[in-house]
């Protein structure tokens, strides 16, 4: 770890300057391993005393350091290769053109009986291929071995969008999580400006990773991966951008209904500002209500006054008679002939 990354996509060749190198040439040199440092560097012992190996040709996530995190799978990367090499174990070192870098650590390909170790993480998805100055002679292998694991979708090649950000934060959550479009709030509006607040706080954060806020790590060997999680991100917002902003719309209508049916209530009945009172003159002033409904229905006629009586005969006030006729004083009567007393009307 720790080589200065170019941006090139894990189908390309990053290169890293080596400056201050010692060039030496080809060679191999039998060692023994003192202890894993990272998943790309380690502490051997030789003939000629102790000494610091940087594994060629490859590339691991970085451990916490400086305050900084760990990138994904860094400890994986390490623990893969302490596993892999455990103290005292026998390992070939062979060399390419330049021997050590600016660090003065070894540059070599690290050989387990026949078995290339560079390629060996590689082929565990936990490590990019990259060209350190003129070293390319293990780079063929490992690129193989990078070109399965990605087929394969192992180590980086799973990882998630979070692992693209530089910190755990705002930025994290920017590329691994949807926007938020539920407010449910009384007051809708203001809910919903909160929300339209945090999608461009989270376009700002797409923005600033973009611009070189990520994981150097996976911004460098996966840029084309986040790219496309960018993309699909801002896509994201446009489209929970457009509905709150329909959402809002429909809100504010709704709200000056509300206010306006409020106004409304809140009038007494016929004032002359009332604008029902100004378009229905008739309700201005409306009779008051009936307390007794049965009332409602239509009056009967009054009877017609009685026509004057003008009868002259004889009459009779009861007996047998039907009581036809009514005198000036509203006695009912019969009218009846004198001599044989037979009603006659």
């Amino acid at each position: 770890m720790g080589f200065g990354k170019a941006l090139l996509g894990i189908g390309g060749v990053a290169i890293a300057a080596v400056a201050g190198v010692a060039i030496i040439g080809g060679g191999e040199e039998q060692t023994t391993v003192n202890r894993v440092i990272d998943g790309d560097t380690i502490d051997v012992h030789t003939a000629d005393g102790d000494k610091r190996v940087r594994l060629l040709n490859i590339d691991t996530p970085e451990l916490a350091r400086d305050g900084r995190p760990a990138d994904c799978l860094a400890e994986a990367a390490r623990d893969f290769l302490a596993d892999l090499l455990p103290a005292g174990t026998a390992v070939r070192l062979e060399y390419d053109v330049e021997h050590q870098d600016k660090y003065g650590r070894d540059l070599a390909g690290v050989f387990l009986d026949d078995e290339l170790v560079n390629a060996r993480i590689a082929e565990e998805g936990l490590a990019a291929a990259m060209v350190v100055g003129e070293n390319r002679k293990f780079y063929p292998p490992v690129q193989e071995a990078v070109d399965a694991a990605q087929r394969a979708r192992r180590g980086i090649f799973d990882v998630g969008p979070e692992c693209f950000a530089t910190d755990g934060g705002p930025a994290a959550t920017a590329l691994s999580s949807s926007p938020t479009t539920t407010y449910g709030s009384s007051d809708e509006v203001a809910a919903i400006d909160k929300l339209l607040a945090g999608t461009a706080a989270r376009r700002a954060d797409l923005d600033a990773i973009e611009g070189g806020g990520h994981n150097a790590f996976y911004g460098t060997y996966l840029v084309d991966r986040l790219n496309t999680i960018l993309a699909e991100r801002r896509a994201e917002l446009d489209e929970a951008e457009e509905h709150l902003h329909d959402e809002r719309a429909d809100a504010v209508e709704k709200a000056e209904r509300d206010k306006k049916r409020q106004e409304e209530a809140s009038r007494p009945t016929g004032d002359p500002a009332s604008p029902d009172s100004a378009d229905y003159p008739a309700l201005a002033n409306p009779a008051p209500a009936n307390p007794n409904p049965a009332n409602d229905a239509p009056a009967a006629p009054a009877p017609a006054a009685p026509a004057p009586d003008t009868y002259t005969g004889c009459r009779a006030y009861g007996g047998n008679y039907a009581l036809t006729s009514v005198d000036n004083q509203g006695r009912p009567y019969a009218k009846i002939d004198c001599s044989t007393k037979v009603q006659i009307g």
